[in-house]
């Protein structure tokens, strides 16, 4: 039996220092290309052994600038799992399915909050312990302000193994029992976006794991959204984003209610 494989990529190329705290400290960008447009598919048996070990582990590019980050994410396509998730009920009006605090500093929007309009976004698992969230949110007061949601984790452990090690969850609508159930994912870093459309045409928003006190990992289960008792999604993670040459940053969460799975 053959088993087809997928290869995703992602490079973000900004202007990045180190510091105590990585962060985004100025806008500076430069090109880049990969040497090669299209990579050919992989094709290999499963008794040929693990087939991401048959794939090359990033192909090679070109840039012009000194300082970069490289984000890997590759996964076998087949035997995914996937939940369709919509603003849960009962988030307070002024919080969003995805929510970005101080985005308003940007000038960009008049409101922080961003929502799903009846079309649920994606949760996908994938073999390798590894997920994606996909979709698109609209801001709450101009609905041609959207972002395209593209998240990738990694699975970091259970509710019960997390919480044992001292790790921060939202506990707020779950019953006892429910942490230990859940999983806990974490967000990669910079390959993980916003992607601006309509009025936001042209900007970006780069995520990574919240560093913040009132910050908590992505957490999966019944009760994890932290608005009701249902199954879905919910964390913390902080933004980052270059508009007119000035860097802007905040705190953002995610909120979600899954209706289906399969």
């Amino acid at each position: 039996m053959l088993r087809n494989v997928l290869l995703a990529f992602g490079i973000l190329l900004t202007g990045l220092h180190a510091s105590q705290v990585t962060a985004q400290t100025s806008c500076e960008t430069c090109d880049l290309s990969f040497v090669d447009d299209t990579l050919e598919p992989v094709e290999i048996a499963c008794s040929e052994g693990d087939p991401l070990q048959a794939l090359p582990n990033f192909p090679a590019f070109s840039y012009g600038c000194p300082d970069y980050w490289v984000q890997i994410f590759k996964y076998t396509t087949g035997s995914s799992s996937s939940c369709s998730g919509n603003r849960p009920t009962g988030l307070p009006v002024n919080l969003g399915t995805i929510h970005l605090g101080e985005f308003t500093s940007t000038g960009l929007t008049s409101t922080n909050h961003f929502n799903d309009l009846g079309d649920p976004l994606t949760w996908t698992v994938y073999p390798e312990d590894v997920a994606r969230l996909q979709g698109t949110v609209y801001n709450n007061s101009n609905v041609n302000a959207s972002f395209e949601v593209d998240f990738y984790f990694d699975l970091e452990a259970t509710g019960a193994e997390w919480v044992a090690e001292g790790g921060n969850v939202n506990d707020a609508s779950a019953n006892p029992g429910d942490i230990d159930g859940w999983t806990i994912w974490t967000l990669r870093p910079n390959i993980s976006k916003l992607v601006g459309g309509g009025a936001l045409e042209g900007h970006a928003v780069y995520l990574k794991e919240s560093n913040s006190l009132q910050g908590y990992p992505l957490q999966v289960g019944t009760g994890a959204n932290g608005v009701n008792a249902e199954h879905g999604l919910g964390g913390a993670f902080d933004w980052s984003a270059c508009v007119d040459g000035n860097v802007y940053g905040g705190l953002g969460e995610s909120s979600l209610e899954f209706s289906s799975c399969e």
